[in-house]
């Protein structure tokens, strides 16, 4: 399981000499346990957050409705992506939550929830509750990174994992 072996992988890149600057992690790889020993051993971390996640529920009930804005409004190649930072407390540390919403996501998964509501009569209350968080993801960090770096530096996770699926495959 990805969340047990962080901590180990740190460990055993220690004893060959690699220096962990930095960690950009996957959701899977983030639980509290995580998250406090990267703190304790002052490696910056950066990792998607879960939407089952009490952080990202709390982003999210937050700052969810004014989102949509101009002023949160950034592009990520051809991506329109909105991207409100907020500060968080994790196991006693501060630490950011980039809340986003990919737009192309919103307004394909909004189509379809919304002809799914009509097509069995759902409720307009629970069909809206549904619809504000379409297309939403959370990037969790330690520390503070501007708004319009942070998907280009969490990306760079996608990068590294084809060229090691390269390297094992070929």
């Amino acid at each position: 399981i990805d969340v047990t072996t962080l901590i180990t992988t740190v460990s055993e890149l220690e004893q060959y000499g690699v220096t962990v600057n930095h960690a950009i992690l996957d959701a899977g790889y983030f639980s509290e346990k995580n998250a406090s020993e990267l703190f304790e051993s002052g490696i910056p971390f950066m990792t998607r957050i879960a939407p089952n996640k009490t952080i990202f529920k709390q982003a999210a009930a937050e700052n969810l409705d004014n989102l949509m804005s101009q002023r949160y409004a950034y592009r990520y190649g051809e991506r329109l992506v909105y991207i409100k930072k907020t500060k968080a407390s994790v196991c006693n540390h501060d630490a950011y939550v980039y809340l986003c919403i990919d737009e192309d996501m919103f307004l394909m998964q909004h189509k379809k929830i919304m002809l799914d509501a009509l097509d069995s009569k759902m409720n307009c209350d629970e069909t809206d509750a549904v619809i504000k968080k379409l297309g939403a993801f959370a990037i969790l960090t330690s520390e503070e990174v501007p708004e319009e770096k942070i998907l280009p530096m969490y990306y760079t996770r996608q990068q590294v994992e084809q060229v090691f699926d390269i390297s094992k495959n070929s």
